[in-house]
């Protein structure tokens, strides 16, 4: 080792730090903890966020019939004049029943859009009468 690098290398090692260079180093170890705790924290408030947002969304059950699901709400328009039931129809979010579509003299549409069997001795046709869910005219 020639004589210069050997005073600078004694010298460096020998003289005391200077309270500048302290503070810099305490300030360097102090900025480092604070930013390796940083982002886990972040992260895991984001993800915190994002858990509710999807427990939110899994706790919405399907839509009513005539109902679809636009934006994350049930919408009552969407589906009107489309068919439900046996022999409904949607009209305002809701399946309502149409006279006449049950195809049969002794049947008719109930309030729940299903075909249902008349009740023994209903009038049907000019003069007949339902019998176990036929129209029978008296002899």
């Amino acid at each position: 080792m020639d004589e210069h690098r050997f005073d600078t290398l004694t010298r460096a090692l020998s003289g005391a730090p200077s309270r500048r260079s302290i503070a810099r180093a305490l300030a360097g170890v102090a900025s480092g903890l604070v930013a390796a705790h940083l982002p886990l924290d972040a992260t895991a408030r984001k993800k915190h966020r994002k858990k509710r947002g999807r427990k939110h969304d899994q706790n919405q059950g399907p839509c009513p019939v005539c109902q679809q699901r636009v934006n994350g709400q049930c919408d009552r328009t969407i589906l009107t004049r489309t068919l439900c039931g046996e022999c409904g129809i949607c009209v305002n979010g809701v399946c309502t029943a149409i006279e006449g579509e049950c195809n049969g003299f002794c049947t008719f549409c109930d309030a729940t859009a299903t075909c249902q069997v008349s009740p023994n001795g209903e009038s049907c046709l000019t003069d007949g009468t339902c019998v176990n869910g036929l129209c029978r005219k008296p002899l």
